[in-house]
């Protein structure tokens, strides 16, 4: 063999794909939970689901690419996106990270190669491979509703929280529960399996083609115990809104918080009000969960009526753009995506009282940004 190549990832890879995650301080995950996020995508089709950049037979990076389906005008675009970027920090430098972005980058059959999530290490790089950030600063927003100020200010105090507040204390989100707001009835997934979920593709805009089973692979995954779920607003067995969400923390030593990593509504003053009705119910959960606060990345998603609606809130920015992308269809420069659009689902930090495996040494680490000092 030569001594540089790139090939598409493969099962036997999932050991190396698991060592370079915790070498570069990404949170981490068992290998049968890595099988799942390349593997078990029920729209991935032949699409690569990631590549390794191999050098004298060592796998020095990998990249991977979830392919997501979306309509517009009665045509379906498959679009990719980039996600868990790795290199070998201790490996030679080959500027691997840069050789594999540009090859999934530059892939076929797909109508964008999208980052929605990348760190501010990465963001100044993808500009050089060709990817825009077409959103520009609107994509560095998010949202924040206080929902336990308590934890948070004690978390302000001199000796912050205890060992046993950031890593062993039980959270419950109740996804099972019914309610009812307005004309609307709010229940779990799971008992919204033989709805009808046409109302939220819109007409004249581009929406994610979605269903009970491809939503119920995004809360499968294998790594949790729980924590991770959606919530179905309903009116007369129409789907008119949804939400996932998911409790995380953003590092070991801070306070947890539920993120939400779906959002979808249909169309007109039915959307609007369900929107209405599906966020009071998420900052219900929040608060029963007593998570410290629940965060919404790319809120252009929601209607305003809905952002305001739920009450005070604080918007926040962060400083690097993190959506980027290759636009290859006219379609998606009118686009907005949202929280589900994303690799969220997958790439947030889970708690180790959700997690379904006890961490090996490493494998609950901080975020190091020393740990990207190499990405190519």
């Amino acid at each position: 063999m030569s001594r540089d190549e790139i090939r598409i990832v493969d099962a036997g890879d999932l050991p190396d794909v698991s060592r370079l995650v915790r070498q570069c301080g990404f949170p981490d995950r068992t290998e049968q939970g890595w099988a799942w996020v390349l593997f078990a995508n029920p729209d991935q089709g032949e699409t690569p689901p990631g590549w390794v950049y191999l050098h004298e037979g060592r796998v020095l990076a990998f990249v991977g690419n979830f392919i997501m389906p979306y309509r517009f005008e009665g045509q379906t675009l498959r679009l990719a996106t980039g996600h868990t970027l790795v290199t070998d920090l201790h490996g030679p430098r080959r500027h691997a990270g840069m050789k594999l972005m540009r090859h999934a980058r530059e892939q076929p059959g797909v109508a964008a190669y999208l980052t929605l999530n990348n760190n501010k290490i990465s963001a100044p790089l993808l500009p050089r491979i060709g990817l825009e950030p077409w959103l520009g600063r609107s994509a560095c927003r998010w949202t924040e509703w206080i929902t336990n100020p308590l934890r948070l200010m004690l978390g302000k105090l001199p000796g912050g929280h205890p060992a046993a507040e950031r890593f062993e204390r039980p959270l419950l989100l109740d996804f099972e529960s019914n309610g009812r707001a307005r004309a609307f009835e709010i229940v779990p997934l799971s008992a919204a399996a033989g709805a009808d979920f046409a109302a939220l593709t819109g007409s004249g805009r581009m929406t994610r083609a979605v269903s009970s089973d491809q939503l119920q692979y995004r809360v499968s995954d294998p790594d949790r115990t729980g924590g991770i779920g959606y919530r179905v607003c309903l009116s007369d067995g129409r789907v008119m809104a949804l939400a996932g969400l998911s409790l995380t923390k953003p590092a070991p030593d801070r306070l947890d918080l539920v993120e939400v990593i779906d959002w979808m509504a249909a169309d007109g003053e039915a959307g609007r009000a369900a929107q209405i009705a599906l966020l009071h119910d998420c900052l219900r959960l929040t608060r029963d969960s007593r998570a410290a606060k629940l965060r919404l990345h790319y809120p252009d998603a929601v209607h305003p009526d809905a952002l305001k609606a739920a009450g005070w809130h604080l918007e926040r920015h962060c400083a690097h753009i993190p959506c980027h992308g290759d636009l290859r269809s006219p379609a998606l420069r009118t686009w907005c995506p949202g929280p589900g659009d994303t690799d969220f689902f997958f790439s947030l930090r889970t708690p180790p009282t959700c997690r379904s495996a006890p961490a090996r040494d490493g494998q609950i680490s901080g975020d190091r940004p020393e740990a990207f000092r190499r990405t190519g």
